[in-house]
Parts: structure tokens; sequence; C-alpha cells
């Protein structure tokens, strides 16, 4: 396990190319934070959730519209404890930036 305690947000992980990636990076020992916009039914970050937790990975889901900023910052600062290394933060979502959230 490559990824083992390193947390990994993937914006747009509740469907397609997101879920994969989420589900990989779980595979890999991650701790996984699926955001998107979307929660349920069939594609969603709910679902997504759903899926990671059955194999047992260590999974959380928050609501993020990535076009804004404070949710960008809820999602990373619901997960990274204070002074915690960089998360990996893959962005299959469109219309995201690059910024540094400290």
């Amino acid at each position: 396990m490559r990824l083992n305690n390193r947390v990994a947000l993937v914006t747009g992980g509740g469907g397609g190319i997101g879920k994969e990636i989420c589900l990989k990076l779980a595979a890999e020992g991650a701790r996984v934070m699926i955001a998107d916009i979307t929660q349920v039914p069939r594609e969603g970050g709910t679902s997504t959730l759903a899926c990671l937790q059955d194999a047992g990975a260590d999974a959380a889901f928050e609501s993020v519209d990535v076009r804004q900023w404070a949710d960008l910052d809820r999602a990373v600062s619901s997960i990274m404890p204070p002074h915690a290394p960089a998360a990996h933060c893959w962005k299959p979502a469109k219309k995201t930036g690059i910024r540094s959230w400290r």
C-alpha cells in the first residue's frame, strides 16, 4: 500500500473517472475525500462513499461546488488536521484551479 497515511481529495469523485480514481486511491491505502456537487442517486458522492466503505476503505464525502473556493476550503479543512503534510488532489471535475489552501 503505497499511499498509507496519505490523504487524497478527489473533485468529481461521485462518478465516472472520478469514482474510479477514488477506488484506485483507496486500494492503494489512501484516506479518500470524495468532493462532488452530486450526492445521489445512481452516480454521486454517497454511492461512491458506500462502495469505498463496503471495501473497508477510510473515506468521507463532502458536497462541494468546485466553482466556490469556500466549498473547497471547507472540504480540505474537514480532512486535514493542522500541520499535516500536503494532501494529494485529483481534479477530474471541471472549473477548478490550483491554489494553496494553507
